[in-house]
């Protein structure tokens, strides 16, 4: 055989909180992941865009700048106040003839620079221009604004400078004086078309462009030549991040053997002054070689994501505050969505123990609340099927076999045991021991003893059924009655008193009865040996009552202790300690005497409904033996051996018989001698059977076949072992509340179903609706019945009667045509007694009873039973209604409304 091993599985509220997290944790990282994601992206873009910015703000400002320079000294160089100025003091020292050597010649002294030198000291102040030089058309200085007396000097080989004097042109760029970095721009000085020299005039490329640079651009920028160490010309940052750059650009960093050799790097990245950097490094003319050195352009990371880190730690704080929220909301949530699951599995569970008592009360339009109310439905019905069947199991027990009936034969088969599924129930128990039975006899005193236990056993019987108590357990000795419902622990403690002191039991057996109380779960059951019903009980509270039952003395009441308080408040007294007989040990115990003070229990506690109608039950009748009648034994028709007779009406006699053919026990309902002569009765009985076969409901008694034997037609019917409701309202005088709304729902759905198949029942009434064991009700005596539309006029003339008075609608009285509400109102008589024990119209005879209903209004159901639901009586109310037309339309709607009640 295969073992299936239960995998651990995490509770179902667990399991969603769990989702739930893993949902919101997920969330939230991808949230983080794309804002991380996306945040870096826009920053490097960002990054990107600050260096493309730079580059373009740095050649705006080199153009512009050059521009400048090359304008200024265009300016300056066609001023013909300058142009005069620099012929007459070049032309003075060449015509003077004064130098007798080359030498002689480039002393500024002997030449009279130091008057250029003037002129270009005065244009210097005017222009703001940080270098001015005036040179011959050779290349050779005759002036500078850099020194104060000319210096012999040729920049004719300089590479800035030699383009312009070979090709007598302007030039402007970047130009190199040592260490440092100018722009300049440099122009021919002529006349007419003679070449008099040239001017240069340059700008530095200083902090202070390079500043003016990182402002426009939001980047910052290093002027670099190449060396060792890499020296900084020009920089916008500050001199400590300057000496940190300097040491990250060591001579073996990619950064500095790109400047060089003069070669652009577009992305780099660099740590120095406490900070990241991201670069970018140009060559500043590549035309021109490493000479002129490199533009690092730099941004600071820390900068340019900040911003994003910013929004990255509140995405990352909303994310953890909120999973710090969702987990215990989560949580909460799991929970209130599975507490109507949790409550439905309790009640599952208790449900499957047998308890069908809880009540389940979710309320809303959505999909828990929907299954929650179906499930409360299905409990409603199961505690109505249970209470029923207990009701049905209760009574039933009493019905004597039919008379007349012999032994079936067994054809050879075992004994057949039958057993009811055990039931779990929540009982008082009072367990009841006559010592007097268990003592030793002698021979002589056999029948003195048989008849002391049929005593014994009459009296638990009799009892039970007065005091409305289930027989949980009897033996020769002992027997358990258990109670429940409405105060059974007082019940239990006036059984006690009863049988001591007001029963038919001889002093001699009374005066030896002990008694034991327990309270706890019962596993009752029933066995069905060979037609013999007994009782069966098991549980811990059935074991520890014998146990109490044997310890207990005769004429006491051993209490288990659980039960004290209870016992205090029943019966004003409190429990004594008494030695057990077998153990010796204290137990809680009341003398029966002290309970003389509760209600003593009547000779009867139910009363008749005084309907004056033909009453058929499962009781055996004594009836009058006509010579047409059948006797146990005989064999009908050659097919149905005749078992018993099991009861007789208006239209005929019913017999228990036995199917020879199949096998099977049936009921066989056939006229009496005198209805034979009637023609009528003939062709109702042919009309029954004919709308009977049509219908088949688990509610409605089955029809099997119709045939005829010498004359005597019959029926061949289901047979049921059980008892019809007039049965029970006579022994209960009203039906519990949850009981009856189980047998008006059955007696709907069987109804409805004759309906369905057109055919009306005409006299709904107790007597035609009849229980089993299990407490499910069928609906028969189709006899009186007839389909719903008759295309001719059919049995029933017009302004006559038939049906039962008491239940006849209004206008089946006044021998009207009725239609399916004829049967609803029959339905609310069939109700209001039911429930309330009692008809809400009343009369002497028929006359009467249709003068009240067609003159009064109904006794209303709550003057019977104040305690009746309001919807209830609303039910039976618009069921009796006297006009037609006010009642309910179809036995549907009257189901459904039935189905809104619940127990």
């Amino acid at each position: 055989m295969a073992i299936t091993k239960r995998r651990f599985r995490l509770p179902l509220a667990a399991s969603i909180f769990l989702v739930c997290a893993g949902l919101i944790t997920v969330a939230i990282t991808v949230a983080v992941l794309v804002t991380y994601t996306q945040g870096r992206k826009i920053a490097d873009a960002n990054v990107e865009q600050s260096l493309t910015t730079s580059v373009g703000v740095q050649d705006a400002q080199k153009q512009a700048q050059l521009e400048q320079t090359q304008t200024l000294v265009t300016f300056i160089a066609e001023d013909p106040s300058v142009v005069q100025y620099f012929a007459s003091s070049t032309d003075t020292v060449t015509d003077a003839g004064l130098f007798e050597s080359e030498e002689d010649v480039l002393d500024p002294l002997a030449t009279g620079a130091v008057s250029l030198a003037d002129l270009l000291g005065e244009r210097q102040s005017q222009y703001h221009f940080a270098l001015g030089m005036f040179l011959d058309a050779e290349g050779n200085v005759l002036a500078r604004t850099d020194e104060q007396e000319a210096v012999q000097e040729s920049l004719r080989a300089d590479p800035f400078i030699q383009p312009a004097i070979s090709g007598v042109q302007s030039i402007s760029g970047f130009w190199r004086q040592g260490d440092m970095l100018l722009q300049a721009a440099i122009t021919p000085i002529q006349r007419d078309d003679d070449l008099l020299g040239f001017l240069l005039i340059a700008q530095d490329v200083d902090q202070e462009f390079a500043t003016k640079i990182g402002d426009v651009s939001g980047a910052d920028i290093a002027y670099l030549f190449p060396g060792t160490p890499i020296k900084v010309v020009s920089s916008s940052l500050d001199a400590n991040e300057v000496k940190e750059l300097i040491e990250v650009l060591s001579p073996d960093s990619p950064t500095a053997k790109a400047v060089d050799m003069a070669q652009g790097i577009e992305r780099l990245e660099l740590s120095f002054g406490g900070g990241k950097w991201i670069g970018r490094l140009r060559a500043v003319d590549p035309d021109a070689g490493p000479q002129l050195g490199s533009a690092l352009l730099l941004t600071s990371a820390d900068r340019a994501y900040s911003g994003f880190q910013r929004i990255l730690n509140l995405v990352l704080a909303a994310g953890i505050v909120s999973l710090l929220l969702a987990l215990p909301l989560s949580f909460l949530l799991a929970k209130a969505i599975l507490r109507p699951v949790q409550q439905m599995a309790k009640v599952a569970e208790d449900a499957a123990s047998g308890n069908y008592q809880t009540r389940l009360a979710v309320e809303g339009h959505d999909e828990l609340a929907r299954l929650s109310q179906s499930f409360d439905r299905l409990l409603s019905d199961l505690r109505e099927k249970s209470d029923i069947e207990g009701y049905v199991s209760n009574l039933s027990r009493f019905l004597p076999e039919p008379k007349s009936e012999r032994a079936t034969p067994s054809h050879g088969l075992a004994t057949a045991v039958r057993t009811r599924p055990p039931t779990l129930v929540t009982r008082i128990l009072l367990g009841i021991e006559c010592r007097a039975l268990a003592r030793p006899f002698a021979r002589d005193q056999v029948q003195q003893r048989s008849q002391d236990l049929a005593d014994f056993v009459g009296a638990i019987d009799d009892v039970a059924r007065k005091i409305d108590a289930t027989v949980v357990a009897q033996t020769g000795t002992r027997a358990v009655l258990g109670f429940a419902g409405t105060e059974p622990l007082r019940r239990a403690l006036r059984t006690a008193s009863y049988l001591r002191r007001d029963s038919a039991l001889p002093d001699s057996l009374s005066a030896t009865l002990a008694f034991a109380l327990h309270e706890g779960d019962v596993l009752e059951g029933q066995l069905s040996v060979s037609g013999g019903v007994a009782p069966v009980s098991s549980g811990g509270t059935v074991y520890q009552l014998d146990r109490l039952l044997s310890e207990s003395a005769e004429g006491g009441v051993l209490v288990a202790r659980p039960m004290a308080e209870a016992l205090k408040e029943a019966v004003q007294a409190e429990a004594r300690a008494q030695n057990g007989l077998i153990s010796a040990r204290p137990f809680l115990s009341v003398p029966v005497e002290a309970l003389d003070e509760l209600p003593r229990i009547q000779s009867s506690l139910v009363t008749s409904t005084g309907s004056s109608e033909t009453v058929v039950t499962p009781k055996a009748q004594e009836v009058t033996r006509r010579g047409d009648e059948l006797q146990s034994g005989v064999v009908f028709g050659g097919r149905y051996e005749i078992l018993s007779q099991l009861g007789s009406g208006g239209m005929g006699v019913v017999y228990k018989a036995r199917d020879l053919e199949l096998d099977d026990v049936v009921a066989l309902k056939m006229l009496r001698g005198a209805g034979l002569m009637d023609a009528e009765s003939l062709e109702r009985l042919k009309i029954e059977i004919k709308l009977a076969r049509k219908i088949t409901h688990p509610n409605v008694l089955r029809t099997f076949d119709f045939g005829e034997v010498e004359g005597r037609p019959y029926i061949s019917m289901e047979y049921v072992r059980g008892m019809t409701l007039r049965y029970l309202i006579r022994e209960a005088g009203r039906l519990p509340f949850s009981a009856g709304l189980r047998i008006a729902r059955q007696l709907c759905a069987g109804l409805a179903a004759a309906h369905e198949v057109g055919v009306l029942h005409r006299d709904i009434k107790p007597e035609n609706l009849i229980l089993e064991q299990s407490g499910n009700a069928k609906l028969m005596d189709f006899g009186i019945a007839r389909p719903a539309r008759r295309s001719e006029p059919g049995q029933t003339q017009q302004g006559m009667f038939v049906g039962t008075p008491n239940y006849a609608a209004p206008e089946q009285l006044a021998g009207d045509e009725v239609d399916f509400r004829a049967d609803i109102y029959a339905t609310g008589v069939l109700l209001c007694e039911m429930f309330c024990g009692k008809l809400p119209f009343t009369g002497a005879n028929t006359m009467e009873i249709y003068m009240a209903q067609m003159h009064q209004a109904p006794i209303l159901p709550s003057e019977y039973w104040p305690d009746i639901p309001d919807d209830l009586e609303a039910v039976i109310l618009k069921c009796i209604a006297k006009v037609a037309a006010d009642r309910y339309q179809s036995v549907a709607d009257l189901g459904q409304a039935l189905a809104r009640i619940r127990a």
